[in-house]
């Protein structure tokens, strides 16, 4: 599954930690339930974790405590575990 297009393969630039963050963004949001967090926003989200010389770690939050780590490649685009 692709979270964000990097384009060609002529165009090496790299993707930033905006770009990473909001395209798991937009993935969690059409894959996972957030009616949970209707009236409580804060039970849920996304945030930034260590970013690395070759990735940048996302995390989603549930509302029922489970973390879901993603790897964004910052040249490849996208990994997740």
């Amino acid at each position: 599954m692709l979270f964000y297009s990097c384009g060609t393969t002529a165009n090496k630039s790299k993707i930033s930690a905006e770009m990473a963050l909001e395209g798991v963004s937009n993935y969690c949001h059409s894959a996972y339930d957030w009616s949970a967090a209707e009236d409580n926003p804060s039970i849920m989200g996304v945030e930034m974790g260590e970013e690395t010389d070759s990735a940048y770690h996302v995390v989603f939050r549930s509302y029922t405590g489970a973390l879901v780590n993603f790897y964004v490649d910052k040249r490849s685009c996208w990994r997740s575990s």
